[in-house]
C-alpha cells in the first residue's frame, strides 16, 4: 500500500539541506586524525608519528603544511605500517613549547596530494605546556545581595603529581587549589586555581600563595604568588578556539572573534593589531575592533594554496587588559577550483558522515563548487544532471541535482553505483574539476528523516520523525511544535503513520536514476516502537515500505500498536535485516 501525503513538503528539505570502484588514483588515508594532547615541558619540544596510507592505486606524493609556528610536519620514507598491513609514510609531527605559557593549544597538520582522491586531510594537533608560573592574576566580580560572586579559575600544569598548601594574606578564604576533574593524577593532568569573591570582599586586590610539594621534578616545588582582583570593571575572556578562515586566491575572506565580559560595565575593545607569523606579507592579515567584537579580514593576494598563520593581539577597557591575543589560520585554495571539505560527503537524511545507499541523498559541502551567487533547483523531474554548469560525477559519471550553490549541492546517488564499494565524488564547476572525495555506497541503508533542530528542537540530541498521520494529516509532533500551514498532535494507539525516510535503496519494480517513483516495494520493514529508557519494545510489520512519489524519497505506512507507552517513544525500523536510525514520535492515549 502506497500512501503519498500530497500537503507536505518534504521535496524542499530534500533541496536545501536540512539546506562502481575507485579508478587507477592514489587514495589519501590516516591511522588517525587527531593527535594529542601531546605533554611537552616549557621550552621543549615533543614528537608525534601518524601514518598515511594509501587506500587506492599509485603513489603518494603528499606536501604537509601547518597553521601555527609551534607546530611542524614532514614526511618520512616509506616504511611497512605499524599494523602490519601495506606500506604507509610516517608523518612525523614536531610541537616546540618555546616561550609559551603553560596551558592547552590547538591547531592542525595539512596533508595535501593534488592527484589523490580524499585529499587535503587535515590533522588536528593538540599541545600541553607543562610548567608552573610564580604567579597569577585572577579577576572577578564582587558578589552581589550577600552572596558570593562567581569564581574565576586558571589552569596549571606541573609536570608531576604535587600538594598545594592554600593560604591567604586577606580576605579570608577565597583561594583553592584542586586537580582538574578529579581523580588520579598523570604526566599534564591540569590543576585548578580558583578564586571567589565572597560576599563580605568589598571591591580591591587581595593575595595569597599556593606553596607546592612532593613532585619529583624540583621545578614544581615552589610558591605560586596569587593576586586577586575582585572589580566592577568589565573582565574579558578569551574564545576557546583559535580563528579559522578559508579562502581562495583572489578573494578576501573575513571572520569574528567574539568576546565575552565576565564582569560588569560594558566591555570595549579599543584596539586590535595582527603579527602574520611568516610564510606570507603583513597585509594579508588585518584587524577592526568595534564594541565587543573583532573583524579579522584575510587577503589572500598572490599567495599560493596553503595555509597561512597569524596572532591578532586585543586591547580593550577590561581590569585583565594585560594584551590577550587569539591565533588565526588562513586556508588557500586554487581560484575558481572547487573544493569538497574534508567530511563534506553528507547522508542527507542525518546529515553524518557515514555510508550512503544506492538512490540516496547526498548533500555536499566547501567552497567554489558552482558560480558566486548561484542558487538554483532542479528545474523538473527527471533531475537534470547540469546547472549553472556544475556537474557533479559520481565514478566520473554525472549524477542527478537537487540543488546547487557555491557552498552546497545536493545529489542523488545513482541506482547504478555497485552496493559494497567506494565511490568517488568531484564537482566541476565550468572548466574547472574539484578534488575528488570518497564515499561507501551501501545497497540498503534506510533511514528516518528527523526533522531539523532549527525547525522542530530534539530531545538530547535525537530529532523528531518527519511523520504525518494519515487519518487527518497532522504532523505528528507534540503540540507545542507548530509549524505554520500544518496541525500538529501526537500520535495515538491505532493511528496510520507515514513517516518520511531515505535510503532503501532498490526497489520492485527497479526504481530509476533521478526520476520519482511511488508505490515501488523496497522489501519487508519490522518497526520497533519504544524500548531503551521507555520502557517495553513493540513490534509490528510495516504494512508498506517503498518509494513515495519523489526522487530517493521513501516512505514507512505502519500503525501505532495498542499496548505502546505515551510519551517520546523511539521509533525504529528494520528492513531487510538492515536497521534504521531511531528517532522520537510523541505519543499519547487520545491523541491530544
Amino acid at each position: 500500500m502506497g500512501i503519498n501525503f500530497k500537503g507536505l513538503a518534504v521535496s524542499a528539505i530534500l533541496l536545501f539541506g536540512f539546506s562502481s570502484v575507485l579508478g587507477a588514483a592514489p587514495r589519501l588515508q590516516l591511522s588517525t586524525a587527531a593527535v594529542g594532547p601531546v605533554l611537552v615541558a616549557s621550552g621543549a619540544t615533543g614528537t608525534k608519528t601518524v601514518e598515511a596510507y594509501n587506500a587506492g592505486d599509485g603513489n603518494l606524493n603528499l606536501t604537509v603544511q601547518s597553521s601555527a609556528s609551534w607546530l611542524t610536519g614532514a614526511i618520512g620514507a616509506s616504511r611497512p605500517c605499524s599494523n602490519g598491513v601495506g606500506s604507509c609514510l610516517p608523518v612525523n609531527i614536531t610541537v616546540s613549547a618555546g616561550s609559551l605559557a603553560s596551558g592547552t593549544y590547538s591547531e592542525f597538520i595539512l596533508l595535501t596530494d593534488p592527484n589523490a582522491v580524499d585529499s587535503p586531510q587535515q590533522i588536528s594537533v593538540t599541545m600541553t605546556v607543562a610548567g608552573l608560573p610564580s604567579s597569577v592574576t585572577m579577576y572577578a566580580a564582587p558578589g552581589t545581595n550577600g552572596n558570593n560572586g562567581s569564581p574565576a579559575s586558571q589552569l596549571v600544569y606541573p609536570t608531576a603529581a604535587v600538594s598545594g598548601a592554600v593560604s591567604t594574606q586577606s580576605g579570608g578564604n577565597w583561594l583553592q587549589f584542586t586537580l582538574s576533574g578529579g581523580g588520579s593524577f598523570s604526566f599534564g593532568t591540569a590543576y585548578n586555581i580558583q578564586t571567589t569573591p565572597l560576599s563580605a570582599m568589598a571591591p580591591g586586590t587581595y593575595n595569597g600563595s599556593i606553596v607546592l610539594s612532593g613532585s619529583p621534578n624540583s621545578a614544581d616545588n615552589k610558591t605560586v604568588s596569587v593576586g586577586f582582583n575582585v572589580t566592577t570593571s568589565p573582565i574579558i575572556q578569551l574564545p576557546v578556539t583559535p580563528l579559522r578562515l578559508t579562502g581562495f586566491s583572489g578573494t578576501k575572506s573575513t571572520g569574528t572573534i567574539q568576546f565575552t565580559n565576565l564582569g560588569q560595565g560594558s566591555l570595549s575593545v579599543t584596539g586590535a593589531s595582527v603579527a602574520v607569523n611568516g610564510g606570507a606579507p603583513s597585509s594579508t592579515f588585518s584587524a577592526a575592533a568595534s564594541g565587543s567584537t573583532v573583524t579579522v579580514t584575510a587577503d589572500p593576494g598572490s599567495l599560493s594554496p596553503g595555509v597561512y598563520s597569524a596572532v591578532v593581539t586585543i586591547t580593550s577597557n577590561a581590569a585583565n587588559n594585560a594584551l590577550v591575543s587569539v591565533p588565526v589560520s588562513f586556508q588557500v585554495s586554487a581560484a575558481n577550483t572547487p573544493q569538497i571539505q574534508q567530511g563534506g560527503v553528507i547522508n542527507s537524511a542525518t546529515y553524518a558522515t557515514e555510508a550512503v545507499a544506492q538512490g540516496g541523498i547526498v548533500a555536499i559541502f566547501g567552497s567554489q563548487l558552482a558560480p558566486a551567487g548561484t542558487a538554483l533547483s532542479s528545474p523538473s523531474v527527471p533531475l537534470v544532471t547540469s546547472l549553472a554548469g556544475v556537474q557533479v560525477l559520481v565514478n566520473g559519471v554525472p549524477a542527478p541535482l537537487f540543488y546547487v550553490s557555491p557552498s552546497q549541492i545536493n545529489i542523488q546517488i545513482p541506482y547504478e553505483t555497485t552496493g559494497g564499494t567506494t565511490a568517488t565524488i568531484q564537482v566541476v564547476n565550468g572548466s574547472y574539476s574539484g578534488n575528488i572525495r570518497s564515499v561507501q555506497i551501501a545497497n540498503s541503508l534506510p533511514r528516518i528523516m528527523p526533522w531539523p533542530t532549527y525547525i522542530v528542537p530534539g530531545n538530547n540530541g535525537v530529532g523528531y520523525a518527519i511523520a504525518v498521520n494519515y487519518s487527518d494529516g497532522s504532523l505528528v509532533l507534540p503540540s507545542a511544535n507548530q509549524i505554520p500551514g500544518f496541525q500538529a498532535h501526537p500520535a495515538k494507539p491505532g493511528d496510520l503513520l507515514v513517516v518520511y525516510c531515505l535510503g532503501m535503496g532498490q526497489t520492485n519494480p527497479a526504481a530509476k536514476t533521478g526520476v520519482a517513483g511511488a508505490g515501488q516495494s523496497a522489501g519487508n520493514a519490522l518497526v520497533t516502537f519504544g524500548g531503551g529508557f521507555n520502557g517495553t519494545e513493540f513490534y509490528t510489520p510495516a504494512l508498506f515500505a517503498g518509494l513515495s512519489g519523489g526522487v530517493g524519497l521513501y516512505q514507512l505506512n505502519v500503525v501505532v500498536p495498542s499496548g505502546t507507552i505515551p510519551g517520546l517513544v523511539p521509533l525504529q525500523f528494520s528492513l531487510n535485516g538492515v536497521n534504521s536510525n531511531f528517532v522520537y514520535i510523541p505519543v499519547s492515549l487520545n491523541g491530544q
